[in-house]
């Protein structure tokens, strides 16, 4: 009985010394395939990273480029209207501001370019003044002209009020506090719930394109 039960013992323990030995090089398998893995997904990523500061790099070239048109286009165009924004700072006078409740445009002058439907259509000069008939802000300053900009990225009166012009046309905006800058303040000049009054120019969008971001790697990649 006792050799049997030596016997039994001895199997058993062979038994479990194979499944101990199949336990470890099992477990030394795994700890390879997910090193290798490692390997495979680090590189992955240092060749993503690198394929993106790339793309950043080359972005970065063509925006320098981009500004350096956009400051040469704006330096030749400037002074071709100078002298016509000036002569309008005079419309600049004090107004009734409660009495300022809605939208009010009116043309100065028509133009005799392609008629603005959407605020992409044109880019701007402008004054504007508030209503004690201060101008705030200005594209000519100190005999020189800042760039023209797209309305789209100005306030609501605005976006508004330019359409319909057409290239070349003068208008004045009378612009209710909700559609200007409402409860915010801009300075001194144009404290909370201001309306306010410009005079826009309305001047042919410019042709060059600025460069894409990098829209596909930023998404897999991040950011740097």
């Amino acid at each position: 009985m006792s050799s049997t039960t030596s016997k039994a013992q001895r199997i058993g323990i062979i038994v479990i010394a194979i499944v101990m030995a199949i336990g470890t090089i099992g477990s030394f398998f795994i700890m390879i395939v997910a090193s290798k893995n490692q390997e495979i997904d680090l590189k992955e990523q240092t060749e993503k990273k690198a394929k993106l500061s790339e793309a950043i790099k080359k972005y970065q070239q063509e925006n320098e480029e981009f500004q350096k048109k956009v400051t040469a286009e704006a330096n030749e165009l400037g002074p071709k209207y100078l002298a016509e924004v000036e002569s309008y700072k005079s419309y600049a006078q004090p107004f009734d501001g409660s009495k300022v409740t809605e939208l009010g445009i009116k043309d100065l002058k028509q133009g005799d370019g392609n008629e603005v439907k959407t605020p992409d259509d044109m880019r701007a000069y402008y004054i504007g003044w508030n209503d004690k008939g201060k101008i705030f802000d200005t594209s000519a300053k100190d005999g020189k002209m800042s760039a023209p900009f797209n309305p789209s990225s100005a306030i609501p009166g605005w976006q508004r009020g330019v359409i319909g012009m057409k290239i070349g046309g003068v208008r004045e905006l009378t612009i209710p506090a909700n559609l200007a800058y409402g409860d915010k303040s801009r300075g001194e000049d144009i404290p909370k719930n201001s309306p306010l009054k410009f005079i826009i120019f309305a001047i042919e969008k410019s042709n060059l394109k600025a460069p894409e971001l990098p829209k596909d790697l930023l998404s897999e990649g991040g950011s740097l």
